[in-house]
């Protein structure tokens, strides 16, 4: 199945651009098209039971539940026939913005004793459309965080600034194999994305560690935090780690949660050493 168009309404003019494309992951506020279809396509099936034209239960009292404490409307004003209330939701689906929609489907999973939805099936649906958001403890959460949309978008910032398309490029293919769902690609080039900026600080540099030489040189760096980024790059460039023998495997050893962490901390990593660079006069300044 190929990914529908994500609605543009929330996106910053570098990612409707294509500059900074954070992966569907990170998208917080955005449906894609698949997602709105295939959310309508779970939910009408358990509409199209009637009786003398109007829902079977249970859908009859929970739409009647959701005119009056979700809409704020007249209970008298509620209108039971089948085809009104599938109109309203089909409409909810493909024209509602994420809150309303998303919201809906939360409030279907957590208000009743008996939900009408099943967790597990709308949490395939939210997974197969690499959507930002997962059915979590019976709710639906946001998959990522703040922090790590902010860390993405500003490596994409300072890569810009400091001229270094190389690494950037990587970073962008990584966003993308992120959200077409190659994860073993992602984590390449999001591992490629630091060696670039490496490259970038030491020409004559073979490994992070020489660059991270450079630097320490000319500018203090903690020794822990030294030797953490060593570990991490030692254990991504090893031939027994992720770079290597992992992504040679089959596709289900390296998984979602591993391209997400890999390609948060591989954008935090880039701003990191370009900062680093930029006060060790290794770069220019922005």
């Amino acid at each position: 199945m190929n990914d529908g168009a994500q609605d543009g309404n929330n996106l910053t003019f570098e990612q409707r651009e294509g500059f900074a494309p954070l992966p569907s992951q990170f998208a917080r506020g955005v449906l894609s098209d698949q997602l709105r279809s295939l959310l309508w396509a779970y939910l009408y099936p358990r509409l199209e039971r009637t009786t003398y034209g109007n829902l079977d239960s249970p859908w009859n009292g929970i739409l009647r539940e959701k005119h009056v404490h979700r809409d704020h409307l007249a209970v008298d004003e509620f209108d039971a026939t089948a085809y009104v209330q599938i109109a309203k939701l089909k409409h909810l689906c493909f024209h509602g913005d994420c809150g309303e929609v998303l919201g809906f489907f939360d409030w279907l999973l957590t208000n009743f004793q008996r939900p009408p939805v099943r967790a597990n099936e709308i949490d395939k649906i939210l997974t197969h459309c690499r959507s930002a958001y997962r059915v979590i403890d019976g709710m639906i959460s946001f998959v990522g965080t703040d922090e790590e949309v902010e860390t993405v978008k500003k490596a994409f910032s300072d890569l810009s600034s400091a001229g270094h398309n190389g690494a950037r490029s990587h970073l962008r293919e990584a966003s993308k194999h992120l959200t077409n769902g190659d994860w073993a690609a992602s984590i390449r080039e999001s591992i490629h994305a630091v060696e670039s900026v490496a490259v970038l600080i030491e020409p004559k540099a073979t490994t992070l560690g020489d660059a991270l030489k450079l630097i320490e040189k000319k500018k203090t760096i903690h020794p822990a935090l030294k030797t953490g980024f060593q570990n991490i790059y030692g254990f991504t460039s090893d031939e027994k780690g992720i770079r290597h023998a992992l992504l040679e495997k089959s596709a289900s050893d390296v998984d979602e949660a591993d391209a997400l962490f890999m390609i948060g901390a591989c954008a935090a990593f880039v701003s990191y050493l370009v900062a680093k660079a930029r006060a060790a006069a290794l770069l220019p300044s922005a």
